[in-house]
């Protein structure tokens, strides 16, 4: 389900109120951990689906209220460099995944 598309000069401002970026903080911390995969009591599929859902809304340039600009902008922090930063840590971890896979799967078998 899409949110509303609002007119970015009709968004209001993030409040800057302590209860507020903690909120936005955890909206935060909830998409990278989706990003990453790392609720180990979550199915694969909705592992994959989370981590798909969280790509998405991080490469997002839409701005509407809950979007990651706002939530940005609601911490105070870059939002290009914070994108930037998050793919980068999500294509690590993919390389790293990926290394990991080759050497387990081509290591000798032990009897």
């Amino acid at each position: 389900m899409r949110a509303p598309q609002i007119a970015e000069e009709e968004v209001p401002t993030p409040i800057a109120s302590r209860a507020e970026r903690k909120l936005w903080a955890m909206v935060m911390i909830r998409a990278i951990k989706d990003m990453l995969g790392t609720d180990r009591a979550a199915s694969v599929k909705y592992q994959t689906l989370m981590q798909s859902s969280s790509l998405r809304w991080i490469k997002s340039d839409a701005y509407y209220i809950g979007s990651f600009m706002y939530v940005c902008e609601a911490l105070g922090i870059d939002q290009p460099s914070t994108r930037k930063q998050l793919l980068h840590i999500k294509e690590k971890r993919l390389c790293r995944r990926d290394l990991e896979d080759h050497s387990s799967s081509s290591s000798p078998m032990q009897d």
